[in-house]
């Protein structure tokens, strides 16, 4: 039998409803967990966060990571 995937809306709104039954910051760590999920729900990066992505060296990519994992209840940037 075939299952009947969810729309991107839904499965956005499933995402959400999870995170708004915790405490702010653990909804924001759960949010940012499932940010790679939730950004090929929503859709592919930008061409210019993939320009800006590439330049990078690993040592900006490391603190990029490092800064977007500490920040993320402060929400995107």
């Amino acid at each position: 039998m075939d299952q009947i995937e969810p729309s991107a809306d839904e499965a956005i709104a499933v995402f959400i409803a999870s995170a708004a039954k915790q405490p702010l910051l653990d909804a924001a760590f759960e949010l940012w967990r499932l940010r790679y999920r939730l950004d090929s729900i929503a859709g592919r990066p930008t061409a210019e966060e993939v320009r800006i992505n590439c330049t990078l060296t690993p040592e900006q990519l490391t603190a990029k990571y490092r800064y977007d994992r500490d920040h993320a209840h402060e929400g995107p940037r």
